[in-house]
């Protein structure tokens, strides 16, 4: 009987906790990269949610900024802002109330391009 208390208290504060290991939730994994002209300004970007900064990053012509995250269901939101010289676009990164989720599985894979901002190879936005 302990033990199975001990086991219960311990998946609760696990739940309740955000655990890294997301058990049962989905862990969530956003990449956002940078395939703009290898002569042209650096793209620069902050992401955040209600609960996490993430802070501002820059990325040079073919690299990668990703993080990963514990799906909360129907509560999850990161929101990103990009920045690429003169050009800059806001835009939800991943939303767990998205109906439909367009990322592949539990990862987004976003991509920002002269033209605009790719998810998963598909046009989302201009630049504005």
């Amino acid at each position: 009987m302990i033990k199975h208390l001990l086991v219960s208290l311990i998946l609760s504060a696990c739940l309740f906790q955000s655990c890294f290991s997301c058990f049962i939730v989905s862990k969530i994994v956003v990449t956002i990269y940078s395939s703009l002209p290898s002569d042209s300004d650096v793209l620069l970007l902050h992401c955040l949610s209600k609960d996490d900064d993430l802070g501002t990053h820059t990325l040079m012509t073919d690299e990668i900024y990703r993080f990963a995250f514990c799906e909360k269901p129907f509560s999850s939101l990161f929101h990103c802002r990009l920045q690429w010289g003169d050009k800059h676009k806001s835009f939800d990164a991943y939303d767990a109330k998205w109906h439909g989720n367009p990322c592949l599985t539990n990862e987004c894979k976003w991509a920002a391009r002269s033209d605009g901002i790719y998810l998963v190879g598909l046009k989302k936005f201009d630049w504005e």
